[in-house]
């Protein structure tokens, strides 16, 4: 051990040692401090980074009905904290103007000191009036307010349903009125229903209704196809006298002269006998009221194979079809080729 500490002892400087020795054993030692002393700093920044930023818990500066935020505070209060901000803008029909209506990331996330919160801030509702709807047509004023509150989870102006449609000498689908008025103020979170008058079109053609009475159904919904004229049903139990599958009764009566586009309202009796195999049934829906006859189809569809059981051109609304198919059979109702559902 002694010979191993001479042995070190020796590199120091000796007053012994000639002037050039001393020199260099000076010189070596001053070079191996500073790489000691560069290592060490090095590890403790090492250190340092490794422990990072402070670790923050993210405030809620969201609002709420019970109490809101705005930016000015919401920055404040992040700042408070550490936290920077990046801001984003979006319509709001629930918030005023400059109101946080949402943050990323959430309250109660942790991160680390200096990073930035992203805020989306209310600009307050996109449309502050209604617009001049008189003279466009329906369709288009549909895809103008779907596009206008697209992200907008409570649309402030609506169309009141249903829609009054009239005969007109203006294009079938033009708006002809409208309540309120354009230009009336839209307030935040007060939806407004707009009442529509819409054209039907010039009122055309007039036909004269035959008298349906007492004839089988399906003779009857044969004959309407053909003559393209629209029709629902209403089913019910044969009353004392009546025949069952008849038609008892339809409006217009017959005789009538009506616009060829009028829904004939069918009255029959249930059917008392039925083919073995098949089965009678009803097809019901509530369609929306369409500014112009739209396509529709009622199929069966049995083992891969499709049936066309009523082909027509239709107004839409309430539409009731009755049917006789196989009992195995699946029915679908398709609009402009569209399958149709509830």
């Amino acid at each position: 051990m002694r010979s191993v500490f001479n042995r070190y002892k020796s590199l120091l400087p000796h007053y012994r040692d000639t002037p050039e020795k001393r020199y260099l054993k000076i010189t070596t030692i001053l070079i191996v401090g500073c790489i000691v002393l560069m290592i060490l700093i090095s590890v403790v920044t090492f250190l340092i980074a490794l422990k990072g930023p402070e670790e923050i818990l993210v405030p809620n500066v969201i609002s709420a009905p019970e109490k809101e935020y705005d930016l000015i505070t919401a920055i404040t209060r992040l700042q408070e904290k550490g936290l920077l901000t990046k801001i984003q803008l979006k319509h709001s029909s629930v918030y005023g103007k400059g109101i946080v209506i949402d943050q990323r990331p959430r309250a109660g996330a942790v991160v680390k000191a200096g990073r930035r919160i992203l805020l989306t801030v209310s600009e307050g509702p996109v449309a502050s009036n209604i617009g001049s709807y008189v003279g466009s047509m329906l369709d288009s004023v549909r895809i103008e307010l779907q596009e206008l509150f697209s992200a907008d989870s409570k649309p402030l102006i609506r169309i009141k349903e249903p829609i009054m449609y009239i005969f007109d000498e203006a294009p079938a689908g033009m708006i002809l009125e409208q309540n309120p008025q354009s230009g009336t103020e839209v307030r935040e979170n007060e939806p407004v229903y707009v009442d529509l008058v819409v054209s039907k079109g010039p009122m055309g053609e007039q036909i004269q209704i035959p008298n349906y009475l007492e004839q089988p159904f399906e003779q009857v919904m044969g004959e309407l196809t053909v003559e393209e004229i629209p029709f629902t049903f209403q089913i019910r139990e044969a009353g004392g006298g009546e025949q069952p599958g008849v038609i008892v009764e339809q409006i217009p009566k017959f005789g009538k002269g009506v616009p060829k586009d009028t829904v004939v309202e069918l009255t029959m009796t249930v059917p008392r006998y039925i083919e073995p195999g098949y089965r009678f049934g009803t097809f019901q829906a509530e369609l929306v009221l369409y500014p112009i006859l739209v396509h529709i189809k009622l199929v069966e569809l049995v083992g891969g194979e499709t049936r066309t059981i009523l082909e027509m051109r239709h107004p839409g609304g309430s539409i009731t079809l009755p049917y006789i198919v196989k009992e195995e059979a699946t029915v679908r109702f398709y609009v402009n080729d569209r399958q149709w559902n509830p």
